[in-house]
């Protein structure tokens, strides 16, 4: 939806080792994605292998980008870098607390309404979370920082699969409702999508619509397959 959605905003090219992260971060999910499926569960010995399975990807990407930026001249710190800084802090912590308003929101709507909290959670509460992420994009597109904004995706979708994913699987170990199954399902196929359009020269406003398309499509299955 975020990459979908920066499309929209215009043509752009990604630069070729954005494209190769892009690329492992989806087959990494989408590794990841079926063996949930094969197993139908999640535990401890999991949330600790995809945990793992985070540190090392997330690592390579760091010394990735540590080795661009040392062919840069070093900056020297001052008040504005500082206080930069500390706006990335504040703004981490506020959306932090927003994360736990939406959720405790979610949780609410789901309980008054009655309806399954796996369905909150993969059509709103995502939602939700997902535009701190989207608004981050859109400003970073604005600035003509786009390595900034495919980075952002690259670890969401690393974050997401390996750290959340895994704290998930320790902390609530449990078997699998058919919901999240059929997503894990959909996320595989769309994933591969993806990979297939990742191999264009550039992105544009065709490509969004595509990625969009995915996304709606993809919430309306859902709600037929939840329904049925």
């Amino acid at each position: 939806f975020v990459l979908g959605a920066l499309c929209l905003f215009g043509s752009f090219k990604i630069v070729s080792s954005l494209k190769e992260d892009l690329k492992s971060a989806l087959v990494f999910s989408s590794v990841v994605a079926v063996f949930v499926l094969v197993l139908g569960a999640i535990g401890i010995v999991l949330g600790l292998f995809l945990i793992g399975l985070f540190y090392f990807a997330s690592r390579n990407v760091v010394d990735h980008g540590f080795s661009i930026g040392r062919e840069e001249k070093p900056h020297i710190i001052t008040f504005a870098i500082a206080l930069t800084a500390l706006s990335a802090i504040v703004g981490i912590i506020v959306v932090v607390a927003a994360a736990y308003l939406v959720t405790q929101s979610a949780l609410m709507l789901a309980s008054t309404f009655h309806v399954a909290e796996s369905l909150i959670g993969l059509t709103l509460l995502s939602l939700g979370t997902t535009i701190p992420e989207l608004s981050v994009s859109i400003a970073a597109i604005k600035k003509f920082q786009l390595n900034l904004a495919i980075g952002n995706i690259v670890g969401s979708i690393i974050t997401n699969i390996g750290l959340i994913l895994g704290l998930a699987a320790i902390l609530s170990p449990r078997i699998l409702n058919s919901d999240i199954l059929f997503s894990l399902g959909a996320l595989v196929v769309i994933n591969a999508i993806i990979f297939a359009l990742v191999h264009k020269e550039s992105f544009g406003w065709q490509q969004g619509l595509i990625l969009i398309g995915l996304y709606v499509f993809y919430l309306l299955s859902l709600g037929i397959f939840i329904v049925n």
